[in-house]
């Protein structure tokens, strides 16, 4: 009873195989225990009631107790719960029957309407699905490779150094304990950069997106920065491991004209 049930519904969803029905079924079979402790106990404090005790001593039926005196009761806590465990057990297919390819050297502008999946999809080639989502069928090639397929560690090792992703949300992308320089060193340091060599490659990165390179600047936590400062740290990141596919969430939203200008440029150049 005390297991985690979303561990339970993976190794269920393991078993069944792929697809969204099997999805559906398993949490539905987990999540139905919780919906029957929940209502057992309503039923077990209806039935202390003095009303439901008098229907006893009457010796009413207990067809006709649970029927007419327990069930209108528990009832109301009944519909809720099954309200609130539709929106768990209900699996809606964000991106579907989607196919696209890009050559290096080229540009895809993916264009739609507020919810239509773009972030998904960025986030999807970029290994930052959600927590409640996931891949139920299709493949995803990279260099010769599905990459939904690849164990995770190599698809880690592709992340950052390969595949570049600029979020669309500066704010949150950036650990708000770490310096910009500490967030430049990591990344540069996880890349394959060495140590020698970090400074002019975070000195080019920064210059490349019109920011200072003072000291006092990569001694900064996120916070002491504007949006867009923070927005054009991150594209100078992207860029600075020369990656061979960059994603870009609406890179350019918070910049001004001037600078906007200039990223397109440098994603049209790479």
């Amino acid at each position: 009873m005390s297991f985690p049930p979303v561990v339970l519904s993976l190794v269920l969803m393991v078993s069944l195989g792929v697809g969204i029905e099997n999805v559906i079924l398993s949490i539905v079979l987990v999540d139905w225990m919780r919906f029957c402790r929940v209502v057992r106990s309503e039923v077990m404090v209806v039935r202390q009631r003095d009303y439901v005790l008098a229907a006893q001593l009457l010796n009413f039926t207990h067809l006709r107790i649970m029927l007419r005196e327990i069930l209108p009761a528990a009832l109301p806590l009944m519909i809720t719960l099954f309200s609130l465990e539709m929106g768990v057990a209900i699996t809606v297919e964000a991106l579907r029957n989607l196919t696209l390819s890009i050559g290096r050297g080229r540009v895809l502008g993916v264009v739609g309407e507020s919810g239509a999946g773009k972030s998904m999809l960025a986030r999807l080639i970029s290994g930052l699905l959600p927590s409640g989502f996931a891949v139920t069928s299709g493949s995803m090639h990279f260099a010769g490779q599905d990459m939904l397929a690849m164990p995770q560690a190599k698809r880690r090792a592709l992340l950052g150094r390969k595949i570049a992703f600029i979020p669309q949300e500066p704010l949150t992308a950036l650990n708000p304990l770490w310096t910009i320089a500490d967030t430049f060193n990591e990344h540069l340091s996880r890349v394959g950069v060495p140590s020698n060599e970090r400074w002019d490659t975070v000195r080019k990165a920064l210059e490349s997106v019109q920011l200072p390179v003072p000291v006092d600047m990569l001694k900064c936590y996120p916070h002491q920065l504007s949006g867009r400062q923070c927005q054009r740290v991150l594209i100078a990141m992207a860029f600075a491991s020369n990656p061979a596919l960059l994603i870009a969430g609406e890179p350019t939203t918070a910049l001004d004209v001037v600078t906007q200008t200039r990223v397109m440029r440098m994603l049209a150049e790479q």
